[in-house]
């Protein structure tokens, strides 16, 4: 459990150079075999503590020894944080999601940020994505889906990106369901749309990102937010996808977490379902869709519904965090 004190160590050592969330666990877990906290981390790194710590560089060693030139701004982040009544939960924290440590292992991230209903990420997840630019059938199939899982109890979980994430979104909490919105950069730069302000649904939505609160938006952010939606869904549907598409990459990383991957097989690959095409190839169940029918959809997606509510089960968390059993990696 992070200790409130603790929280200001914890964003400093995310902003250091060359300390990403591999490097940041691997302190972590040191720091819990030398039975030190974060802070005695900091304040004895110059005493000679960094010998212990033989895979920071040098240049993130002069980082850490520096840290109080960084107090001032995690100050004050931490302030504005509160201000917006945004949580922070470390990868120590019970409220930590443990399915983001069985998929991602060291590469979790090692702080979430977040709004909302935080208990959302211990429900059954379906991870519904897809391309910016969908057609009229990948719109209407992303409602019909997110309406779906709205019925049965089944959050869902997407990007936030225009087109089929933001279809996702809309289409559950209209329908009276949850959703998971996952940033692809800082939650500073959250821009609410007029639907989630509505006070009737802040128990229905939860909105969180990994990386540093004022980090501007990075095309670099999307495959590792793609990651982290899959780690947390118990199954992923990708709707309509380019075969370079970023949501055709978390089937694919869905696929290789060997979680109930599904995507619609359309009677005519567009170039808007070219990866579709591609990870039905790969190993991904398909839902067959004919121009004339969605009525079978509900029937056909009774498997994944199945699938996702018996590993939804299986990933509440219970007592201490053991983190990892080596410094190095589990994998």
């Amino acid at each position: 459990m992070t200790k409130p004190e603790e929280l200001i160590y914890f964003m400093i050592l995310s902003r250091m150079k060359g300390v990403g969330a591999v490097k940041f666990n691997q302190i972590i877990k040191k720091n819990k075999k030398l039975k030190i906290s974060i802070i005695e981390f900091f304040t004895d790194f110059s005493k000679g503590l960094f010998e212990n710590y033989p895979f920071i560089n040098e240049s993130s060693r002069i980082g850490i020894k520096n840290y109080l030139s960084h107090w001032d701004e995690a100050k004050d982040m931490l302030l504005t944080l509160s201000d917006k009544d945004i949580k922070i939960t470390t990868i120590l924290d019970p409220a930590y999601p443990e399915k983001l440590i069985e998929g991602l292992d060291l590469a979790a991230p090692p702080i979430l940020y977040s709004k909302g209903n935080l208990s959302l990420l211990n429900d059954p997840q379906i991870a519904v994505v897809g391309t910016r630019s969908p057609s009229k059938t990948g719109i209407t199939l992303t409602q019909r889906v997110s309406q779906l899982m709205a019925k049965e109890k089944i959050t869902v979980t997407s990007g936030y990106a225009k087109g089929v994430d933001q279809i996702a979104h809309n289409s559950s909490l209209s329908a009276g369901g949850k959703t998971i919105l996952v940033l692809g950069y800082g939650i500073h730069h959250f821009s609410e749309a007029a639907i989630y302000f509505k006070k009737n649904i802040e128990d229905r939505r939860l909105v969180i990102s990994e990386f540093y609160p004022s980090h501007p938006f990075h095309k670099g952010f999307l495959m590792t937010r793609n990651k982290t939606i899959c780690a947390l869904s118990d199954g992923i549907l990708v709707v309509e996808s380019k075969s370079d598409g970023g949501s055709y990459h978390a089937g694919k990383y869905g696929l290789m977490l060997k979680k109930p991957t599904y995507t619609f097989s359309f009677e005519d690959f567009s170039t808007t379902s070219s990866g579709n095409r591609n990870l039905i190839e790969q190993g991904a169940t398909d839902i067959l869709v004919k121009p004339d029918g969605l009525d079978s959809l509900d029937t056909s997606l009774r498997d994944l519904i199945g699938l996702i509510r018996f590993s939804g089960k299986t990933n509440i968390r219970t007592g201490d965090f053991p983190l990892f059993d080596n410094v190095e990696g589990t994998k």
